[in-house]
């Protein structure tokens, strides 16, 4: 009767009711903010979808979950403080490394300056991995923007100013005056991108291969070295 997004529950599941569920004149949406039966029936399967979550263990965190872990900030989850710190909703280059929001704002202020950049494009992807690998600033893989449904960097950043003022809040109501750390943290300061890329000036150099690689892949270099020669000699 109804498929909702695998990120809105961060769990997968068929629910099945013995009372009639409330549904819209078209049936096919659930009446959730007036359905009496609905209500308790989200409110449960809720909570096993962040049992089963938590049973799968920090290494089985999906995409799912991490995208329902941005909508939870941004909607001011009543469980906000606990994703803010544990949940991995930020996706940082090189490789894709996956962070909590706590973390991804200590790292960028400790490594790199409080300095950001969004990688806003897939192509853009090798590139940004290059600057990443320099440590100028911190870049942000674009499937962190998809996450948090935004289009742009300055979608992002705004996203990002709206959570940290919740989680402030929701902070402060939890730790009152042990809480005041809490307001020295601040969103990172956001290059251009474009500008980032075009400054950028990659630089190459010839290495030594027993300085450059370990035993095991020099092995296999040299089995490969072969191979290039008589190539490049053809």
């Amino acid at each position: 009767m109804r498929h909702d997004a695998p990120q809105q529950w961060g769990a997968g599941g068929i629910i099945v009711s013995k009372k009639a569920i409330a549904l819209n004149v078209s049936r096919t949406e659930i009446l959730r903010k007036t359905c009496e039966i609905w209500k308790p029936i989200a409110k449960q399967f809720g909570s096993m979808a962040r049992e089963i979550s938590a049973r799968l263990g920090e290494h089985r965190k999906t995409e799912a979950r991490r995208e329902k872990a941005a909508h939870d900030l941004l909607a001011g989850d009543v469980d906000i403080l606990d994703t803010y710190r544990n949940e991995e909703v930020i996706t940082l280059l090189p490789g894709k490394r996956h962070l909590s929001l706590s973390r991804f704002f200590d790292l960028t202020e400790r490594m790199h300056g409080g300095q950001v950049s969004v990688v806003e494009s897939a192509f853009d992807v090798p590139k940004g991995e290059a600057i990443a690998r320099e440590k100028i600033a911190q870049i942000v893989h674009p499937c962190t923007l998809a996450r948090f449904g935004c289009h742009s960097t300055d979608d992002f950043r705004e996203s990002i100013d709206r959570i940290l003022q919740a989680v402030r809040t929701a902070w402060k109501a939890a730790y009152g005056n042990r809480s005041q750390w809490i307001d020295r943290v601040k969103v990172p300061d956001f290059i251009d991108f474009k500008t980032l890329r075009e400054a950028f000036i990659e630089r190459s150099a010839i290495v030594s291969e027993k300085k450059a690689l370990d035993a095991e892949t020099r092995r296999m270099w040299v089995a490969m070295r072969w191979c290039i020669e008589q190539y490049a000699a053809l």
